[in-house]
């Protein structure tokens, strides 16, 4: 109960500080809906994300690269991580069966790793090394998260790459999902920002496992599913193509570029 009330006190402070901002009803609604949300999270205290694991699914489902045989081999690599690392002693069969089972894993693991490290693994598997489809299914699963949560609302004023990374960040640290200090920015000029995190991350148990096996890109790097989630919501506002490059790698404490492209 303590918890829930200092997540009260800490959105009504917010709140508070950016009055003018949310002058607009509408923003304050849904400023409102995802400060709940954040508080729901607080409560309960998962180790996984229901949300995130549903948004992955949903990108692996809609790619239009993921052939059958892509799924397939998707499928067997999450499952078999998800046997390996959460104990999971279910009979999936299905993507959409292994879903809900991950689903119900988030209390006590970090659910969407599975996901994460099965599109790496099964891609690499194909095509020798992790790729296009890993960007772009890590680009597009947040898209219809955050439309579905309405953050849209308080990004789409953003008129540069550095503005809208400013703007998500002040999202981000106000639901309070990161900390002032765990996203870092600089903007280096001709579309391209230089991004420092910290902290959590929600990826890093399945990114650590891919770096152990040798799972990484065409050059040699393993492609960061915490920022390319940035540059496809960065894509979703200001309706330009940008990538990412891994400049440190010391996850969770990563130095990384989005450039548009």
């Amino acid at each position: 109960m303590q918890k829930f009330t200092n997540s009260v006190e800490k959105i009504a402070k917010k709140f508070e500080e950016n009055r003018e901002r949310f002058a607009n009803y509408k923003l304050f609604k849904n400023f409102y809906k995802v400060s709940f949300l954040c508080i729901t999270e607080v409560v309960r205290m998962p180790v996984g994300n229901e949300r995130i694991v549903r948004a992955i699914a949903n990108g692996i489902r809609n790619e239009k690269l993921v052939s059958p045989a892509v799924l397939k081999l998707i499928f067997e690599q999450a499952l078999n991580y998800a046997r390996e690392k959460f104990q999971l002693d279910a009979n999936c069969e299905s993507l959409d069966e292994l879903e809900e089972c991950l689903v119900g894993l988030v209390e006590k693991y970090p659910a969407q790793d599975a996901l994460v490290y099965g599109i790496g693994k099964g891609e690499s598997l194909i095509a020798g090394a992790s790729g296009v489809i890993s960007r772009r299914v890590a680009k597009e699963s947040p898209k219809a998260l955050v439309e579905g949560l309405g953050l849209t609302e308080h990004l789409k004023d953003a008129e540069n790459l550095y503005d809208f990374l400013e703007k998500y960040k002040a999202l981000l640290v106000g639901i309070g999902f990161a900390k002032e200090d765990e996203i870092l920015l600089k903007d280096l000029g001709n579309g391209e920002v230089e991004v420092d995190v910290s902290g959590n991350c929600n990826y890093m148990e399945a990114c650590l496992n891919m770096e152990k096996e040798g799972i990484y890109d065409i050059f040699g790097r393993i492609p960061c599913a915490r920022i390319l989630a940035f540059a496809g919501i960065a894509e979703l506002i200001l309706n330009k193509t940008f990538d990412v490059e891994v400049l440190e790698y010391n996850p969770p404490n990563c130095k990384t570029k989005v450039l548009e492209l």
